[in-house]
Order: structure tokens, then C-alpha cells, then sequence
């Protein structure tokens, strides 16, 4: 057993450890471990404080940021008036993947309530509570008009060359969402096929190269007709299998004595590496059985 007596260092962080066992007869090594450097740092984080002003019927989001930098990222859990939020079971809120608290429908009965969130890192068993922060409810007649908000953002993705790719995005907003659209940037001449795959996944069929981003647009029964939000921008990356585009002669003519050279030609994305082969050797001179067959 290895047992490090000194204090950890965030410095350390990523080292791997691996033990090897031997005797007269050979050796074996173990698989390796990597060193996660635990931390918990409260001072970064965005929390919900003083008073925020929600609206009947319409949503609200109150704030609790996860740090980006914590290790492992800490789980996040909401309290109202001292009790703690069921947010899988409660249509009421949804979690939203940074760590804030959606409300979907604020309800008159909420006025003057407390939240609060609770950040908890399970590693080193700790956690903390936010400062507590209260829910002001005003009449729906008074309340301004809002945006979808995106609370999933499309992500960068890599596919390969004749495959589907798949961007996700996801919204919530006071009223019902009518449309998601999807917006392209890139070599083509014309937008690629786009389908969407439930409510908001786009299916981008043989996966083009490029930038999308996605409008979010809900009716808002007044003036203007429609709110729109856009997403952030994610690019697709496609990756082309390596093709030869310059054949090797099948008889090369040579003077004894002269050298010669030969050119092989090849693409592909990643730029692929090019190896040569003696028939049953490599360039190395090792022999190399399915070279040639």
C-alpha cells in the first residue's frame, strides 16, 4: 500500500500513480490512477439575495451558480420557507443545469417567500448554504415582457464524413414556445436539410460542416406579436476517412545504382500520417505479415 503522508497539492493534481509487482519470473503492472485534486471554493459563486420581483403567472429565475472550478462539480439542492424543494416530482420549478432555480408559473401564494440553495461536494463532505432571498409576487398586469430563456445550449460536436449530427437545445418561457428555428453559417451556398427530432433537437442529415445557432420565438398575445431568443453558436466539425488520390504505378523502371522516389498522395481529416512499406517489410525493415497481401 502507498500512503502519502504529506498534504495534498493542488499541484498534483493529474499525477498518476501505478504500482508494478515482480519476481525471478517477469513483471505485471497495475492499472493506473489518477489524481482529482478536491476543492470547494464558496467565494465565486452567485447567489440569490435580497428581494426579486416575480410576476403571476409568469416565470422567474432565481440565481445560484455553480463554480466552474470546483472539483468535483458540487450538487445543487433548493429550499422554500425552510423545506427542501422535490424539483423531479414538483412541475412547479426546474433545475437549471448552472445551478439556478426556474419557476415556471409564479403563484400569488408565494409572496413573501424564502429561498434558498444548498452546495454540497460529496468528496469531502461539505457543504453551504446560499444568503436567503425573498419572493416579492405582483399582479401579471404589471409584468414586463420576457424573452425565452435557454437553459440548454447547443454544443460543439465532431462527426464523421456521411453521418447525422445532432444539436441540442432546450427553453422555457411565461408562455408557450412556438417555434425553434435553426440558423447555418458555412461553406454551402444554401442552408443544409434540418429536421428536428422531438420539440427542439436539430438533426443536421449527412452532418455539414459549419456554424448553427437556434431562434427560440414564442407568441406574446400583444405588441410585438413575437419574442425571440438566439442561442449561442455551436460549430460542427465533420472528420473525412483518408483516401488516396495519387496511385503508385504498378511497375516502376529503375536504373541500378540511381535512387528513386515514389509519391502517394492521400487526404483526409484529420490530415492523415503516411507510412511506407516494403512488401513484407515496413520502412523500418520489420516484417510486417499483411503488408501487400
Amino acid at each position: 500500500m502507498l500512503e502519502v503522508k504529506k498534504d495534498v497539492q493542488a499541484t498534483k493534481a493529474g499525477v498518476r500513480y501505478q504500482c508494478i509487482a515482480g519476481n525471478s519470473i517477469g513483471k505485471i503492472r497495475s492499472s493506473s490512477a489518477v489524481l482529482t485534486y478536491a476543492q470547494f471554493d464558496t467565494s465565486i459563486w452567485d447567489q440569490p439575495s435580497g428581494t426579486i420581483i416575480g410576476y403571476v403567472d409568469n416565470q422567474v429565475l432565481i440565481p445560484c451558480t455553480v463554480p466552474t472550478d470546483a472539483q468535483p462539480v458540487p450538487t445543487v439542492a433548493w429550499y422554500r420557507n425552510g423545506a427542501k424543494i422535490d424539483v423531479d416530482a414538483d412541475t412547479t420549478y426546474t433545475l437549471v443545469p448552472s445551478g439556478n432555480l426556474y419557476i415556471y408559473k409564479v403563484q400569488s401564494s408565494m409572496d413573501n417567500d424564502t429561498f434558498f440553495c444548498q452546495i454540497t461536494n460529496y468528496e469531502i463532505f461539505s457543504d453551504v448554504n446560499s444568503t436567503v432571498a425573498t419572493l416579492e409576487v405582483r399582479p401579471r398586469s404589471n409584468a414586463p415582457l420576457l424573452k425565452p430563456t435557454i437553459i440548454v445550449q447547443p454544443k460543439d460536436t465532431t462527426t464523421t464524413q456521411g453521418q447525422d449530427a445532432y444539436l441540442e437545445v432546450s427553453a422555457i418561457g411565461d408562455r408557450t414556445i412556438t417555434n425553434y428555428g435553426w440558423s447555418y453559417q458555412g461553406p454551402l451556398s444554401s442552408k443544409p436539410p434540418i429536421a428536428l427530432v422531438g420539440e427542439s433537437t436539430a438533426k443536421i442529415s449527412g452532418a455539414y460542416e459549419g456554424q448553427y445557432l437556434c431562434y427560440v420565438t414564442y407568441e406574446t398575445g400583444g405588441t410585438p406579436p413575437l419574442s425571440t431568443t438566439a442561442s449561442n453558436i455551436a460549430t460542427i466539425t465533420v472528420n473525412v476517412p483518408p483516401t488516396i488520390s495519387t496511385e503508385i504505378a504498378s511497375e516502376i523502371v529503375v536504373h541500378v545504382g540511381y535512387p528513386f522516389s515514389l509519391e502517394c498522395v492521400a487526404a483526409g481529416k484529420p490530415v492523415p500520417t503516411v507510412t511506407w512499406y516494403q512488401c513484407g517489410f515496413n520502412h523500418e525493415w520489420r516484417r510486417q505479415r499483411d503488408v501487400c497481401s
